[in-house]
C-alpha cells in the first residue's frame, strides 16, 4: 500500500440467530505493524403473534363474528404480511356488503403491507351458520422474511328447534275477487306482498392492494330480491385496461361468454329464470398487468328491471 492511502473491504454476513455479537478484525504488515479493531451489533428477531376470539356455540341461520388479532411483538418492522383464513363448509363468509359469498369459496385472503414494531391490528370476520356440527377455521399468517404462525378456532352449531304445533281457529273461506281472474299472471303483484328491491348485485375482491403480475379474484353475487320470479337475466362485465381476464367460474350455464372486440367487455350467458329470493354467484379471476387504480364494473338486466343494476369494485395495483 502506498503511504497515506486506504483500502476498503466489504464483508457481508447473514445473521443466524438473535443476540449481541462483536465482530473483531486485525491487520499485520511484513514490517511488523499491527492494528486491531472491533464493532458490536445487536441482532433482533422478527416475531409475529396471531390469535382469534369468537363464540363457542351458535344456531343454524345465525350470523357470528370472529375477531382476528395480529401483533408484531418484535423490535423490527414487518412487511408484506399475508393472511389466509380457511373455514369449514358449514361457515359462509359474509362480505362487507353483508351478502353471502359463493358457497364453493372457503378461503379468505387478506394482505397487510406493513406492521410496525409493537403494532397490533384487529380484523373482524362475519360468517353465516349454514350447517349444524363442529365448524372450524384455520388462520395462517406469513411474512416475506419467513415468519409463519397459525391459529385455530371452532364452534358448535346446533339446528333451530322445531316449533311446537299450536291450536288455531278455523280458517274462514276466502271469497275470490272477480277482478283477480282477469289479471295477467306475469304482472308483478302489488297487493299484500309488495315487490322489494328487484335485483341486488354485489362484487367484492379477495385482495387489495395487489402488485403487477399477480392474480386478483372477485366474487359477483346476484340476488333476485323480489317476491316473484324474474326472467331473462343478463350480466355484463367491464374490465379496465389494468386487468387481463384469466377465468370465469359459473355453475349456471355451460354456454361460453361473449367478448367485445377489445376483450374488456364480457357478456355472460343469459339466465332464463331466477326464483324469488334466489342467489347466484360467479368467480372472476384477472391478472394485473398495469399499476394504478383499477375499477371493475358489472351490470345486470332482466325483464322486470327497468334500468340496469350496476355494481363496481376498485382495486389498487402497485408496481412490482
Amino acid at each position: 500500500m502506498i503511504s497515506r492511502t486506504s483500502r476498503t473491504l466489504d464483508v457481508r454476513c447473514q445473521a443466524k440467530s438473535a443476540g449481541d455479537i462483536v465482530y473483531r478484525w486485525n491487520a499485520r504488515s511484513d514490517d511488523g505493524l499491527h492494528v486491531e479493531s472491533s464493532t458490536a451489533t445487536s441482532i433482533t428477531a422478527a416475531k409475529l403473534d396471531v390469535s382469534m376470539t369468537g363464540p363457542q356455540t351458535a344456531r343454524v341461520g345465525e350470523q357470528v363474528e370472529f375477531q382476528i388479532t395480529i401483533r408484531n411483538t418484535s423490535k423490527v418492522n414487518l412487511t408484506n404480511i399475508a393472511l389466509s383464513d380457511r373455514f369449514d363448509v358449514g361457515l359462509q363468509h359474509v362480505d362487507r356488503f353483508q351478502t353471502r359469498s359463493a358457497p364453493g369459496i372457503r378461503e379468505i385472503r387478506l394482505s397487510i403491507p406493513q406492521l410496525a414494531a409493537g403494532q397490533m391490528i384487529k380484523q373482524p370476520l362475519t360468517f353465516h351458520i349454514a350447517k349444524a356440527g363442529e365448524l372450524c377455521q384455520l388462520i395462517d399468517v406469513a411474512t416475506s422474511d419467513g415468519q409463519h404462525v397459525q391459529a385455530r378456532k371452532c364452534l358448535t352449531a346446533v339446528a333451530e328447534p322445531k316449533a311446537e304445533p299450536s291450536e288455531t281457529t278455523p280458517r274462514q273461506p276466502v271469497i275470490p275477487d272477480p277482478e283477480e281472474s282477469n289479471k295477467n299472471p306475469d304482472d308483478p303483484d302489488s297487493s299484500a306482498n309488495p315487490v322489494r328491491d328487484q335485483l341486488e348485485l354485489k362484487i367484492s375482491d379477495f385482495s387489495d392492494p395487489v402488485k403487477v403480475g399477480s392474480t386478483v379474484k372477485y366474487v359477483i353475487t346476484l340476488k333476485n330480491d323480489r317476491t316473484t320470479t324474474d326472467q331473462r337475466i343478463g350480466l355484463k362485465l367491464h374490465l379496465p385496461v389494468n386487468f387481463q381476464l384469466q377465468k370465469i367460474t359459473q355453475d349456471q350455464s355451460t354456454d361460453q361468454p361473449k367478448f367485445s372486440p377489445d376483450g374488456r367487455t364480457i357478456s355472460l350467458p343469459e339466465i332464463k329464470e331466477m326464483l324469488a329470493g334466489e342467489t347466484l354467484s360467479y368467480e372472476v379471476e384477472v391478472k394485473a398487468i398495469q399499476f394504478g387504480p383499477a375499477t371493475i364494473r358489472v351490470e345486470a338486466t332482466s325483464t322486470r328491471t327497468q334500468e340496469p343494476v350496476v355494481a363496481s369494485e376498485k382495486t389498487t395495483i402497485n408496481p412490482q
